[in-house]
């Protein structure tokens, strides 16, 4: 699940009756976040958190619940160089924190399913993100616009 949290990234893999979360470390901190969104979704999923779960690897810009695989490209994120071969797609990608990358070549070298655009970038930035998905074909997801994402992973 990718929350929709204003300047923020916020994740929760959810397996069973537990989750793991990863995103901003802030946000855990932030009483009005979880007080207004995160308890109130994992109270609904009657979910509680674990520091890891068997399903679930998380790397860097890497998340991987059950069969699904999210990259994360985030304003630290640097473009691969361009594959020899085919590449298999991403389930989806999550672009978070403004990234310095342009769309295209993104797709290009990193080709997916899914586009999520959550609210930690700027308005201009998803409405580009929609723009290129639009012509390539791929669904775009602006949670400031749609809400919370959530990824069926099984």
């Amino acid at each position: 699940m990718i929350y929709q949290i204003p300047n923020a990234t916020a994740i929760d893999c959810i397996i069973g009756n537990r989750f793991v979360y990863t995103g901003d470390s802030t946000i855990q901190q932030s009483f009005q976040v979880q007080l207004y969104t995160l308890n109130p979704a994992r109270d609904l999923f009657e979910v509680s958190q674990s520091g890891s779960l068997k399903g679930v690897y998380k790397d860097e810009n890497l998340v991987r619940v059950g069969s699904q695989t999210m990259i994360i490209i985030d304003s630290a994120f640097h473009l691969p160089p361009p594959p020899s071969g085919p590449v298999p797609p991403a389930d989806l990608l999550l672009i978070s924190h403004n990234p310095y990358v342009d769309p295209y070549s993104l797709l290009t070298r990193l080709p997916t399913t899914q586009v999520v655009v959550d609210g930690s970038n700027s308005a201009k930035l998803a409405l580009e993100w929609r723009s290129v998905c639009r012509e390539a074909g791929i669904p775009c997801h602006f949670t400031a616009e749609k809400g919370a994402f959530v990824l069926n992973a099984y």
